[in-house]
């Protein structure tokens, strides 16, 4: 980056003594350099009072300020140029980016999104534990052959377990009573099942498939004291399928008349 300077102040050196006019080697020397190497076949000029004068004008100080500034300019722009390929780009001309730490750590930190729940899944977990009637009631059909509901039974217990398994125990229930017809009926569970059970939704509803494995539960109605008729629960199959909703400690079967639990254990 040094020679621009240097040939630069030796042509301005060359300016300023005049060299090429009044130089040592006398008047032939000057006027062969002018003429490119030929002699000159002029008759010699007058001599002239101002001979020993030097005809080059001195450079006056502006003059010489403004040619040192165009030459550092011109040889300061490479240098510029090669400085900023040495050093690269600065931190200005590039964004910074996060570091690996900051990342990692940034990755680690986000939870996870948890996977909602279905609706089949929030009711299996309501089911589970043990529960006790509080209410229900049955249809009786009367001597009439007409139909009546019994209300206010309870007692029994269901429990509910995650191996998909359940059971139903009914030692001394409280009796759902109706008085239709002139005669009073009096509805009964005895005895207990065990099932397999299961969850599933129809038509917006959830629905409770229990497939009875074992038991000997029974329904029992007396008419005015006496037995009136009696048959295995579930009647007339091993299945049985209970429409149901549960919220917190609270259980219904619904029906044409409702059975309500109520939570005992988790």
């Amino acid at each position: 980056m040094s020679l621009p300077v240097e040939a630069a102040t030796s042509a301005l050196a060359l300016t300023e003594a005049g060299s090429l006019t009044g130089s040592p080697d006398g008047p032939g020397t000057d006027e062969t350099l002018r003429h490119g190497g030929l002699p000159d076949r002029r008759p010699a000029a007058k001599p002239d009072r101002h001979a020993d004068a030097d005809p080059t004008p001195e450079p006056g100080p502006g003059r010489v300020v403004l040619i040192l500034a165009v030459l550092i300019v011109a040889a300061g722009v490479p240098l510029l140029i090669a400085m900023n390929r040495l050093t690269g780009p600065t931190s200005r001309d590039t964004p910074a980016q996060p570091s690996s730490r900051s990342a990692a750590t940034a990755t680690a930190s986000a939870p996870s999104p948890t996977p909602s729940r279905t609706r089949v899944e929030i009711a299996r977990e309501c089911l589970l534990g043990s529960w006790t009637v509080t209410d229900y009631g049955k249809v009786v059909l009367g001597a009439d052959k007409r139909g009546y509901v019994a209300e206010g039974g309870g007692g029994g217990t269901y429990t509910f377990r995650r191996d998909g398994t359940a059971s139903e125990n009914h030692p001394a229930d409280r009796p759902a009573l109706t008085a239709a017809g002139g005669s009073r009926y009096a509805v009964t569970l005895t005895g207990a099942n065990t099932y397999r059970y299961g969850i599933r939704i129809d038509r917006g509803s959830l629905l409770l498939d229990l497939t009875r494995t074992s038991g000997n539960l029974r329904l029992r109605i007396t008419r005015n004291g006496a037995l009136h008729q009696q048959f295995p629960v579930p009647a007339g199959s091993d299945d049985a399928i209970e429409q149901f909703t549960c919220a917190g400690n609270r259980l219904i079967f619904d029906g044409i008349v409702d059975t309500v639990l109520t939570r005992t254990t988790t």
